[in-house]
């Protein structure tokens, strides 16, 4: 009974070998299409083998969003989620990001590569 009672509480050991297998898992380029529609930005983001679409308001969320896209279309385990999600292997430079918050600017699009970062 204990056991299931600290399994509820305590978080799993990661393994470094395992987190750098699940990045590495992920595409080393993404296209991001983005539109913005009322209070959000809409974006379509393409890995090179599919296409999925995901929301945020504002910059940082919509960023934040299309991590969280590229992270579940790859199956990425959720006790490793956390971990990769700070990581944030997808972060759009400081001029298109810019254009994420401007209030004139309706659409645009951006490639993002992968970080480069390990455990």
């Amino acid at each position: 009974m204990f056991k299931k009672i600290f399994k509820c509480f305590l978080k799993p050991q990661l393994s470094g070998e395992a987190f750098d297998a699940y990045f590495h898992r992920l595409p080393e380029k993404i296209q991001v299409r983005w539109k913005k529609k009322n209070q959000f930005i809409v974006g379509t983001i393409s890995d090179g083998k599919e296409v999925y679409y995901t929301q945020g308001k504002g910059a940082d969320d919509f960023v934040n969003m299309v991590n969280d896209a590229v992270y579940t279309m790859h199956e990425i385990p959720k006790e490793y989620y956390g971990i990769i999600s700070q990581c944030r292997a997808y972060n759009p430079n400081k001029a298109e990001k810019e254009r994420l918050g401007l209030k004139n600017v309706k659409s645009s699009s951006f490639s993002i590569e992968k970080a480069l970062i390990s455990a």
